[in-house]
């Protein structure tokens, strides 16, 4: 099956994976219901959708905050959740070693 880590986000991309020998699409938690009705029209595989749980507030499949601030990689199923942690955007280092901590 190709994963939600292949980010499938439209029919084009469920019809390559049909191509490439794939059997079964998981398409990509953002999607809504009207673009995941337009990749099951192509009926080109099987499809599968989460449709429970935490949405990734980055690209589903694509955070790497989590294994690079966390030590756990969301891509092998161990996400932290770091993306969710407050953050401070600066715009220089010096605004950044001024800040506390």
């Amino acid at each position: 099956h190709g994963s939600t880590q292949m980010s499938i986000h439209s029919p084009a991309g469920a019809r390559q994976l049909a191509r490439l020998g794939f059997s079964r699409a998981i398409l990509a938690r953002e999607l809504s219901l009207k673009e995941i009705a337009a990749s099951a029209r192509e009926g080109a595989l099987e499809l599968e959708v989460f449709i429970h749980g935490a949405l990734c507030m980055s690209v589903s499949g694509q955070g790497l905050m989590s294994a690079v601030i966390g030590g756990r990689s969301g891509n092998r199923g161990d996400c932290a959740g770091t993306c969710r942690l407050p953050f401070c955007a600066v715009s220089s280092p010096e605004e950044a070693s001024a800040l506390p901590g």
